[in-house]
């Protein structure tokens, strides 16, 4: 979508990106579980369905008013700072459930019962 080629190349760099990212969401909610226990699992899922819902009810009109302000051509630098926030989300994500299943697992070893 950066490249100056004709609009149907833009039109399948959406599609694309649309395509690659569509597997996401289902698969973070899957993961949920796995990730986080299964006894906080149905509470942290409605979470990730607030904030999804809540990105889908705001970046549009965010969007569009950027768009109509300045230029339509920021789509794609617009798409890759939100991608790129939702990279850095997930990962820290990632780093905090590593720190905390790891703290759980010392803790866990560290209480012995004694005969």
């Amino acid at each position: 979508m950066l490249v100056p080629l004709p609009t149907i190349f833009s039109l399948i760099g959406l599609l694309m990106i649309g395509f690659g990212c569509a597997p996401v969401y289902p698969s973070m909610l899957h993961e949920t579980p796995a990730r986080f226990g299964t006894k906080h699992s149905q509470t942290i899922m409605g979470l990730q369905l607030a904030a999804g819902n809540t990105g889908a009810l705001l970046l549009p009109p965010v969007f569009g008013f950027i768009a109509a302000h300045l230029s339509v051509n920021l789509l794609p630098l617009f798409l890759v700072a939100y991608a790129s926030f939702m990279l850095f989300s997930t990962e820290r994500v990632n780093l905090l459930t590593t720190k905390i299943k790891g703290f759980v697992k010392r803790e866990a070893a560290s209480i012995t019962v004694k005969d």
